[in-house]
């Protein structure tokens, strides 16, 4: 079974925060397209910033993505998206070596 596909920001296809490469790669369309476009509706509609901020911050990355739907954090831990938490504790808690 294929996964679906994930809006993400792109990691490899950036200018700023990488939105466009991100939009880019989802369609599969030239992600100068996506910025000409944030370009000509901030300049002439004025609402190109707002939209671009919101995507840039709900929009993870695609290195924070895993392939099983899971977003990684930039140290490493993973979270599910469903919500359930898993028990860390170590079985012997004498080995607790940072403390």
């Amino acid at each position: 079974m294929a996964h679906p596909k994930r809006l993400t920001r792109s990691s490899t296809d950036r200018r700023i925060f990488g939105v466009c490469g991100g939009l880019g790669e989802y369609f599969n369309i030239d992600s100068t397209l996506f910025r000409i476009l944030f370009v000509i509706l901030m300049f002439v509609f004025s609402v190109g910033l707002f939209p671009y901020i919101i995507l840039a911050l709900i929009m993870p990355y695609d290195y924070q993505v895993s392939d099983a739907g899971q977003i990684t954090s930039q140290r490493g831990f993973q979270r599910s998206m469903s919500g359930h938490r898993q028990d860390v504790t170590p079985a012997d808690e004498d080995h607790w070596s940072d403390f």
